[in-house]
């Protein structure tokens, strides 16, 4: 076992059998990179910047940090939204991937 990695406990394993082991801690700083460059090239509102943080929301979550995924996955919600409206395929799966996050952040409360 590499040094730093936490194995979920067996509450979490059973919650979410499919996730052995979290993602590398280095793929944050990753996503928050590519975030950061994609907002400088593409500006703030762009679907690649939207796609980015729907990205890193998912790592949260696999991560167990519920609260700061659903908030990513809002930001790309209303990024998405403004650029392709309510109706486009990629909104609609990232307002999924919200629901199920707020629906693991109820259940934890």
């Amino acid at each position: 076992m590499q040094a730093g990695i936490k194995l979920p406990s067996r509450a979490e394993q059973t919650q979410r059998p499919h996730l052995l082991v979290p993602p590398p801690e280095g793929e944050q700083p990753n996503f928050r990179r590519a975030l950061m460059i994609f907002e400088e090239v593409y500006g703030p509102d762009r679907p690649r910047v939207a796609e980015t943080l729907n990205n890193l929301a998912r790592l949260k979550e696999d991560t167990f940090a519920f609260e700061e995924a659903a908030q990513l996955y809002c930001q790309a919600v209303h990024k998405l939204l403004r650029v392709y409206g309510s109706d486009h395929p990629t909104v609609i799966r990232v307002q999924a991937n919200l629901m199920r996050c707020q629906a693991k952040l109820s259940s934890d409360n």
